[in-house]
C-alpha cells in the first residue's frame, strides 16, 4: 500500500495455547482401541485428552452426560508395557501373578518393581530404588543374600546367572518361597513402566478410583486410563474398543511490527489500512515458505488502540 513502509518485523514471543489456555476437548463417540484413538486424535486434533484439573474433569463429565454415554471413555493416560518380566527368553507362562490383596497399588513417575514375601509367597509393588535381597534365575532359582536396588540385582543376576527370577506358576512361586529365610522380602524380575500422558504432558492430576490402578487380570502390552460415568478412572487393557476424548489447542504467534509512515496523513487505525497491512504481511510470510493455513489479526492494547508512536529518544 502506498504511503506505508514496513521497516522491521520483530518476533517478540510465542505462546502455545497448550500452556496458557484451557484445552478444547472433543468427544469422539466411535469405539476404537486406545492406540487407534491416539492415532485419530493426532490426525484430527492435537492428541488424546490430557486432564490438568478438576475443572477439566467437570467439562468432560458434562460432555458425557449431554451425549448419554455411560460406557467407559479413553483418556490419554497410559502405561506402555504394563507389568513385564525382565527375562523374556525363558519359555512358559508369562501372565502368572500372585499379588497380595490390594496390590499393586503404587502410582507415580518412578518405575515400579515386584518383590516376593517369604511369609505368604504373595507379591508387592515397590519403588525399584528400594534395596532388597533377591532371587536369580539360572538352571534353578538362586537366593542372593545381598541387598541391592532392582536394577543392581538384575545386573548381578545377568553377570553371574541368567537374570532375575521369572515366576511362571504357583509351583515355582512356592519353590522360591520355601528357599527363603523367614521374614524376607526379595526382588523378582517383574517390572512396570510409569504412567504418563500421550502428549508428554507433566500433568500430575489423577482421577483414580479406590484401589486403582491395579491391573489385576489385565493382559497386554498397554494399559490405559478410562473415565467411567462416576467420573473416576480405571485401568483397562488398550485392546478394548471405547469412545474417547481428544483435545486441541489453537496455535497463536504473537508478533510485534515496527512501521514507518511515508505519508503522515495515513491513519494507521483506519480498518482499511490495517487490513492492507495484514495482506502485505501474509504475502511476505508465504514468500518465506509458510505453507500452513493461518489467520492474521491485530491485537488491541489496553487503551483500545493497536498502534502507538514510539517516543523519540533524547
Amino acid at each position: 500500500m502506498k504511503g506505508l513502509a514496513l521497516m522491521t518485523t520483530l518476533l517478540s514471543g510465542l505462546c502455545a495455547l497448550s500452556s496458557c489456555l484451557p484445552h478444547q476437548y472433543h468427544l469422539v463417540n466411535e469405539p476404537k482401541t486406545w492406540t487407534e484413538a491416539q492415532r485419530y486424535c493426532r490426525e484430527k486434533y492435537t492428541d488424546l485428552a490430557t486432564i490438568d484439573n478438576m475443572e477439566d474433569m467437570n467439562n468432560l463429565g458434562n460432555m458425557l452426560a449431554a451425549n448419554n454415554i455411560s460406557s467407559g471413555v479413553w483418556t490419554g493416560l497410559y502405561s506402555k508395557g504394563t507389568w513385564r518380566w525382565a527375562v523374556t527368553h525363558i519359555q512358559g507362562q508369562v501372565h502368572f501373578r500372585n499379588w497380595k490383596d490390594g496390590k499393586p497399588s503404587m502410582t507415580g513417575e518412578p518405575p515400579l518393581c515386584a518383590s516376593l514375601d517369604s511369609l505368604t509367597g504373595s507379591w508387592e509393588d515397590q519403588l525399584c530404588t528400594t534395596t532388597l535381597k533377591f532371587v536369580c534365575q539360572g538352571d534353578t532359582f538362586v537366593y542372593v543374600n545381598e541387598t541391592m536396588t532392582w536394577t543392581e540385582a538384575k545386573r548381578y543376576c545377568r553377570q553371574h546367572f541368567t537374570d532375575l527370577a521369572r515366576v511362571r506358576n504357583q509351583t515355582e512361586n512356592q519353590q522360591i518361597q520355601e528357599m527363603l529365610p523367614r521374614n524376607t522380602n526379595v526382588w523378582i524380575g517383574l517390572l512396570k513402566n510409569p504412567w504418563k500422558w500421550s502428549d508428554g504432558s507433566k500433568s500430575s492430576f489423577t482421577c483414580w478410583s479406590d484401589n486403582q490402578p491395579d491391573e489385576n487380570g489385565l493382559i497386554g502390552e498397554c494399559v490405559a486410563s478410562v473415565i467411567i460415568t462416576n467420573m473416576q478412572c480405571y485401568d483397562w487393557t488398550c485392546d478394548y474398543t471405547l469412545p474417547f476424548f481428544c483435545y486441541s489447542v489453537p496455535r497463536e504467534h504473537l508478533v510485534r511490527m515496527s512501521l514507518t509512515r511515508e505519508n503522515s496523513g495515513v491513519d494507521l487505525e483506519d480498518p482499511a489500512v490495517m487490513e492492507a497491512i495484514l495482506q502485505q504481511v501474509q504475502v511476505k510470510l508465504r514468500e518465506k515458505g509458510l505453507t500452513e493455513d493461518f489467520q492474521l489479526r491485530w491485537r488491541k492494547q489496553p487503551d483500545g488502540m493497536v498502534f502507538h508512536n514510539e517516543e523519540d529518544e533524547e
